[in-house]
């Protein structure tokens, strides 16, 4: 009787055992087929040029920009109230010749498309000033922290920025792969710029999706080659970031190489102030030509065969830098004109509020339309300003100085 019992015992024991590697195994391939399911899909806005996305902290919907160039992920001061509890430490943010004070936050989850990320340091620092800028609501930026968790795929042409987790994303056949050094955790290539014919210089450039320029040469950089080169026909083109606007000048050099391809007359902003570790920025005017995926564990950058090389490449023509101003951000008032461009031959001034532009009347008047009409070489704008009480209009030539 003893040793029927021991033998139906073990025979249990077995089963149990056999059923726990069951359900292990199923829990096991649930798991990879949940990786498999692909990555997470984000709608892609453009606002300015620069990419926006929908994520979520503490449950609370925001709209934030993806940035490859940023080191750290961004939280508007405003939205602090979301991370209640939280340790912070006081920081200062350098930059465009003024300090920014702000907090230091560790360990914050970043919900993207129902999957949530591993804790990751925020700084909250106001973001008010890019948010007129941009001329909608600005809750944040993704900066390397948050964005080296995944594969970030740019699908600019389908409006969509997929993250794979690491290590299962597949570059799909054909696409090219590229070296990647990392700059503080942030994605670099090397490139090279063909000043004038015979004059070249080479050096790394970080892939920065949060820029809207072409190419843009940081100050150690620029002072070492040289830049603008004499004899350049060159314009103001300031660049602003967290900390404000940096002042910068623009010039057209014959061509850039990165990536194993070459793109002829790159429009290269020089900056005057900030750092950056690299040599410059490759920004989103030349990313979204390509479908392109970064690879930061892998240090690889994948790139799809098909490029927009007939784009041709585009600047702001007008020279003005606009405020959105508002709730609803849809009063435009002028804060700055650049010399040389169609703002200042026309005679607009610092302080003049937009009515009208393109035939479209305020608040209907978005960020977006302006942006992408001053940019129109060869075209006419027509402008309604209130200077002083007054209605005033002005016509727009938008035209390339060379």
């Amino acid at each position: 009787m003893k040793m029927a019992t021991m033998q139906r015992s073990g025979r249990c024991g077995r089963a149990w055992v056999a059923a726990c590697l069951w359900v292990g195994a199923w829990l096991l391939v649930a798991a990879s087929g949940a990786r498999a399911a692909g990555p997470v899909e984000l709608r892609m806005e453009m606002a300015v040029h620069v990419p926006l996305v929908e994520v979520s902290v503490a449950g609370e919907g925001l709209t934030v920009i993806v940035d490859t160039g940023a080191g750290t992920t961004v939280l508007d001061a405003a939205r602090g109230d979301l991370l209640r509890g939280k340790k912070r430490r006081p920081i200062s943010i350098t930059g465009a010749g003024r300090t920014v004070e702000g907090q230091y936050v560790e360990e914050v989850v970043i919900e993207a498309g129902g999957r949530r990320s591993q804790g990751a340091p925020v700084a909250l620092l106001p973001l008010e000033t890019l948010s007129r800028q941009v001329g909608r609501r600005v809750d944040g930026i993704l900066g390397s922290h948050f964005l080296r968790q995944f594969v970030v795929e740019m699908d600019y042409a389908g409006g969509k920025v997929r993250l794979h987790e690491a290590g299962a994303f597949r570059a799909p056949e054909g696409w090219r792969r590229v070296k990647l050094e990392m700059e503080g955790g942030r994605p670099a290539v090397e490139g090279r710029l063909t000043v004038v014919e015979g004059r070249t210089v080479s050096g790394q450039f970080l892939l920065d999706s949060g820029s809207n320029a072409t190419v843009t040469l940081l100050p150690g950089a620029g002072k070492r080659w040289g830049m603008p080169p004499g004899g350049a026909a060159v314009v103001e083109d300031p660049a602003l970031g967290v900390a404000g606007v940096s002042r910068a000048l623009l010039f057209e050099a014959r061509e850039l190489e990165w990536g194993g391809m070459a793109w002829r007359g790159p429009l290269v902003r020089v900056r005057e102030q900030g750092g950056g570790g690299a040599d410059g920025l490759i920004g989103g005017e030349q990313l979204r030509r390509q479908r392109l995926a970064i690879d930061y564990g892998g240090k690889s950058l994948w790139l799809a065969p098909e490029a927009d090389r007939g784009r041709p490449v585009t600047v702001d023509l007008a020279g003005l830098r606009i405020f959105w101003l508002g709730e609803n951000y849809d009063r435009p008032r002028i804060e700055e004109v650049f010399a040389g461009r169609a703002g200042e031959k026309a005679g607009l001034r610092a302080g003049d509020v937009i009515e009208a532009m393109g035939g479209v009347e305020t608040p209907r008047l978005r960020a977006g339309m302006v942006a992408e009409w001053v940019r129109r070489e060869g075209t006419e704008l027509m402008v309604t300003v209130r200077r002083n009480g007054e209605r005033v209009e002005r016509v727009l030539q938008l035209r390339r100085c060379r």
